[in-house]
């Protein structure tokens, strides 16, 4: 696939297209973490969706998932200034996600301590309860998110286990990402990719063009925000 290093929403669905061609099972977080036994011997592509700032380009990115059939994983921020999980259009936005998708949270819990001057676990406690009030029900796994505090919201992770709070997974656990091949696409920049845990300084390379290398176990993460119909300053 010819690529130009563009974020249109076209070129994205393409992409996706070629990880199914390529023989790819395209799975959520929570499929990979309750079945990881059983997916050793496939090529496998986790298929992870950070909502950072706009719930409305998720839904256009949950709307290529539809059109081709695939499942994955959408972390929603409870915390973000630039939207309000709880307003009209978006707890719609939520719930329509959440008829096809896995939903998680896409936490801050050592912003939010240090925000707040509360104990991060009390606050984390807190966020899970509105994720779960705005589903109706319970999820599975979180996603620690980097902002621009400073802050480092894995650290929460060092010394602590999601099933303490009555979770699956944290989407950054070590027994994924140091056995993976990782990318995601920054916000301000482009792509990144790890191999194994451990960063590749020199390559930029597009997510199509690392799907050529067949690696068997695949995890990629896309921010909504990034993508776009016609141009980069879209709603």
């Amino acid at each position: 696939m010819n690529c130009e290093i563009n974020f249109s929403y076209y070129h994205l669905k393409r992409i996706y297209e070629n990880i199914l061609d390529r023989g790819y099972s395209i799975v959520s977080c929570k499929d990979y973490f309750y079945n990881y036994e059983g997916y050793k011997n496939m090529k496998i592509f986790i298929n992870r969706v950070d909502v950072d700032l706009s719930l409305s380009k998720a839904i256009k990115i949950s709307n290529i998932f539809k059109e081709l059939n695939i499942t994955g994983t959408f972390f929603i921020r409870l915390h973000a200034p630039e939207y309000n999980p709880l307003s009209y259009d978006n707890y719609l936005r939520i719930k329509e996600l959440q008829k096809y998708y896995e939903i998680g949270l896409h936490s801050e819990v050592i912003d939010c301590g240090n925000i707040f001057n509360k104990n991060y676990s009390e606050c984390l406690i807190s966020d899970i309860k509105i994720l779960e009030t705005i589903l109706g029900s319970k999820f599975y796994g979180l996603a620690s998110h980097g902002g621009l505090t400073g802050y480092n919201n894995l650290d929460f992770w060092k010394n602590n286990n999601p099933n303490n709070f009555n979770l699956m997974y944290e989407a950054y656990d070590r027994s994924l990402f140091d056995n993976c091949f990782y990318t995601s696409v920054l916000l301000l920049s482009g792509w990144k990719c790890y191999n194994k845990g451990n960063l590749i300084e020199d390559d930029k390379r597009c997510l199509c063009e690392h799907i050529k290398d067949d690696h068997r176990l695949m995890y990629n993460v896309i921010h909504p925000i990034k993508f776009y119909e016609r141009h980069a300053y879209e709603d």
